[in-house]
């Protein structure tokens, strides 16, 4: 399968938006909205370009709009592999 759906670690924190939601930029929403849920998950997997990061605690740094799509759409994204990123590495 693509992405990070066979790859999941039930011992990562949950995750946790940095932004409410509403703060989200329509044009990528829209964008996300278009993409099939193996293409963004393939996009989120550590090592890619636009993988998701976060901080130790959850806190979502980069790429907040497709893992909420994910959630949207049926996705465990508590589970998703992460690149973990600490403050001095931003």
């Amino acid at each position: 399968m693509i992405g990070s759906l066979d790859s999941m670690n039930d011992d990562l924190p949950p995750l946790k938006l940095l932004h409410p939601e509403l703060m989200l930029i329509a044009s990528k929403l829209v964008f996300f909205e278009r993409q099939s849920t193996e293409m963004i998950l393939a996009s989120l997997s550590p090592g890619q370009e636009c993988c998701l990061k976060t901080r130790p605690d959850g806190t979502i740094r980069e790429e907040i709009i497709a893992s909420t799509f994910c959630g949207k759409r049926g996705v465990d994204v508590d589970k998703l592999s992460r690149e973990i990123v600490t403050k001095t590495e931003l």
